[in-house]
């Protein structure tokens, strides 16, 4: 169970870092995976430094 916690923790870390390059629309556009609404979220999370909200968010 650890292995998955940490997987997807390195996982959540990617993303965070490939945001920064993604174009607008890309980031606007809805995913396969989350809602608009939730990417909108996760962005505002990852701007205001709050990485351990989203990792709890993905393992709940």
């Amino acid at each position: 169970m650890q292995a998955i916690k940490n997987h997807k923790r390195e996982l959540v870390d990617s993303i965070i870092e490939l945001l920064p390059a993604m174009s607008p629309s890309l980031i606007n556009a809805k995913t396969f995976w989350m809602s608009e609404g939730e990417l909108q979220e996760l962005i505002g999370m990852i701007h205001d430094g709050d990485r351990n909200e989203f990792y709890e968010m993905i393992n709940s």
